[in-house]
């Protein structure tokens, strides 16, 4: 079921495609065991937590990636006839 979901995602454009479903699904799963490990740690609370796993998961394996800085060019001269 949640294979089905994430290959969803991906076919869609949701998730990325250089990353499988299998891949995303254990990340998924991470999330959880981490951040309950920040709660019990005190750390985090329950309710940074659950931001915590939806916005990493979500944004850190979307398609939308920032864009490395461009090279900035020396303007050149034109030529006038």
């Amino acid at each position: 079921m949640i294979d089905g979901l994430l290959r969803r995602g991906i076919d869609d454009g949701t998730f990325r495609s250089d990353i499988t479903a299998g891949e995303l699904r254990f990340l998924l799963g991470s999330l959880p065991q981490a951040a309950a490990r920040l709660a019990a740690e005190r750390q985090a609370g329950v309710g940074e937590t659950a931001a915590l796993i939806a916005t990493v998961f979500l944004h850190g394996t979307g398609t939308t990636r920032p864009r490395p800085p461009q090279p900035t060019r020396a303007a050149t001269p034109t030529r006038s006839s």
